[in-house]
């Protein structure tokens, strides 16, 4: 994944937010909060993930590996405090994508 990539990743996550408000504004269980899950959602299925969504809302990718690989775990969230910044949350979550795009790209399993 380019820097390119992953601006535009955060530029998109960002314009979901509140424009009544300065910085990143996605509150959890937000119509802003479910458009950017949405989004997430299908940048996970463009890279072949298999998604879940637990009991509490964890939205969750799973990319089968192998028996001689340890599992790994990236994680973050998508929804802001309160005019965050925009970065707070998304980036956690781009990093994670960024690490499938690489493991794809290397054809590592």
């Amino acid at each position: 994944m380019t820097l390119q990539e992953i601006e535009g990743l955060l530029d998109t996550i960002h314009n979901f937010s509140r424009e009544d408000f300065p910085g990143s504004h996605i509150l959890a269980l937000t119509e802003e909060d479910k458009a950017a899950r949405d989004f997430l959602r299908s940048e996970m299925e463009k890279r072949n993930l298999k998604v879940y969504v637990d009991v509490i809302g964890n939205m969750i990718g799973v990319r089968e590996g192998s028996e001689e690989l340890p599992a790994v775990a990236v994680g973050s969230h998508l929804d802001s405090v309160v005019s965050g910044g925009k970065f707070d949350g998304p980036a956690g979550v781009i990093a994670g994508l960024a690490v499938i795009d690489y493991l794809n790209d290397q054809g590592l399993s």
